[in-house]
């Protein structure tokens, strides 16, 4: 077991982790695990955390779900979602493929069109010909779910800020710094190498 100063030590028993034994000062306690560290203890109430937040997100989906439509599925939501975040900042609705939306949620083509079906059964999503290949079809939000859609996304968000604005800047820069930090360097960013930068005990130039 690692120590609190050594953050590489061995992993956790799952016997340890949040879902299993009883609740003991705010961690999951188990046969095992009472005599952790400080740092593992810390790291389980972190983990804790996480679940309350999974947990949390996926009561806020299914309420935002139900307030657009009582009949839509989670999957449908998550359908809709990923119709509107691909068009939200286009100039024109142009719709996505049924490859396309597959290849967006990375999942199976069978379970796109079945929720393509029920979408459009009630009123969600149109299907048109894609101008550019006549064997394929465009799949878009009608605007009146696209408005639904955002409409719920807004809300969410402002609860969220809401909360966040409750916290000193200091405190809401911190945890931005802190979920950068676990998420890693955003795809987009990758991680900075200063070509410059030499390794210890690599020559210096004028040396």
């Amino acid at each position: 077991m690692g120590s609190a100063a050594d953050p590489s030590g061995t992993p956790l028993n799952p016997e340890c982790a949040p879902t299993h034994g009883r609740a003991l000062g705010g961690i999951m306690a188990a046969d095992g695990c009472a005599d952790l560290s400080e740092h593992d203890r810390s790291i389980l109430a972190v983990e804790q955390e996480f679940a309350r937040m999974v947990a949390g997100a996926r009561r806020a989906m299914r309420a935002r779900a139900t307030a657009m439509d009582p009949s839509l599925l989670p999957f449908d939501f998550k359908v809709v979602g990923a119709l509107w975040h691909h068009d939200a900042h286009l100039p024109e609705h142009r719709g996505v493929t049924s490859r396309e939306l597959t290849d967006m949620l990375e999942t199976d083509k069978s379970m796109v069109s079945r929720s393509i079906k029920r979408l459009e059964e009630i009123g969600f999503v149109l299907r048109e010909q894609d101008p550019a290949d006549a064997r394929a079809q465009l799949i878009r939000l009608t605007p009146e779910a696209a408005d639904s859609y955002a409409a719920t996304n807004h809300k969410q968000r402002m609860e969220v800020q809401a909360r966040l604005r409750t916290w000193n800047v200091e405190q809401v820069k911190q945890l931005g710094q802190l979920l950068l930090k676990l998420n890693g360097p955003r795809p987009e960013e990758p991680a900075h190498h200063d070509s410059h930068t030499k390794a210890p005990g690599s020559p210096q130039p004028g040396r």
